[in-house]
């Protein structure tokens, strides 16, 4: 479940079956504290919708898995259990995004940064096991601040224009011309594709911030083998030159063995991968209505 989009499927299968505009998004913005009673109002026919006439599957014979952000709001977690037990599903289980991340990504102990649309998140992830003492936001470091230095007059139309405009110049790097491109009605300039990414870098908040503080809060029996393994995911990790700045970035900052891997799926998908994966290959019990929700994951404090 995301703000932009909601990836669906069926366990064991390498790839979602389809790729939803999420009904939480309008609601999540602004920082709003919303009930039960208003994330209801956005999940109750998207969800009947989903089963019937997207996956073509009815949830009463299977356990429905939910991979979510770790920090998910009490609120829309009930409502979201309520939503899927109303629309058939008998049993449901929950799991933490980042970790299924690290599963689907290949690299069960790394950090994991989930460029999202409206923040990051990071977190280390140690043989499968978030630890979520390490659990980090960077709220304003996301695909949206990117999109805001495009010329078009809707954030969806900047957002969708993202991955296939920007780039991101390696650390340092001289600012050279290039080609002006024209895309979905907009003429965007070579320097605005490259600069529109620097905020993602921005001073002492960006993400070599972040993944710095991650790893400085990681056990430090584990920060060697950490260091080496960093995972970018989510839907900024398809902006071009992202991996290798990033690079530079914690190189800068005195992390001589920092490595930055590259997932074997689409790292926009690598949660979902990860926990199709899981399910497939784990005995789940879910939970019925009314009985304690379920972690597929152990947290385990760092």
């Amino acid at each position: 479940w995301g703000a932009v989009y909601v990836r669906c499927g069926i366990a064991g299968e390498p790839c979602p079956r389809v790729r939803l505009p999420s009904p939480l998004g309008a609601l999540a913005q602004g920082g709003e504290r919303l009930n039960e009673i208003a994330w209801r109002g956005a999940l109750d026919e998207f969800v009947a919708k989903l089963f019937a006439e997207e996956l073509l599957t009815m949830p009463q014979k299977r356990i429905v898995l939910n991979v979510e952000d770790a920090a998910l709001p009490r609120a829309l977690r009930r409502a979201l259990a309520d939503a899927l037990y109303d629309a058939g599903a008998e049993r449901l289980a929950f799991a933490p995004s980042i970790a299924c991340a690290a599963v689907g990504g290949d690299a069960p102990t790394s950090i994991v940064v989930d460029v999202g649309s409206s923040s990051t998140r990071c977190a280390a992830v140690v043989d499968g096991f978030l630890l979520d003492a390490t659990l980090a936001y960077a709220d304003g470091f996301g695909v949206d601040a990117v999109a805001a230095k495009l010329p078009y007059e809707t954030l969806e139309r900047a957002r969708a224009a993202v991955a296939s405009l920007c780039f991101v110049r390696r650390r340092g790097a001289q600012v050279k011309p290039g080609p002006d491109v024209a895309f979905e009605g907009a003429s965007v300039p070579f320097r605005v594709r490259g600069d529109s990414s620097e905020v993602l870098f921005d001073g002492e908040e960006g993400l070599a911030a972040l993944v710095h503080g991650v790893l400085r809060a990681a056990p430090i029996d584990a920060r060697a083998a950490l260091a080496k393994r960093v995972l970018v995911v989510g839907g900024g990790s398809l902006i071009p030159g992202l991996e290798a700045r990033l690079l530079d970035e914690l190189r800068a900052r005195g992390v001589k063995d920092a490595g930055v891997l590259t997932a074997p799926c689409a790292a926009c998908d690598a949660a979902w991968v990860g926990a199709s994966l899981l399910a497939a290959a784990t005995p789940l019990t879910g939970a019925a209505r009314g009985n304690t929700l379920p972690d597929l994951f152990e947290m385990r404090q760092g």
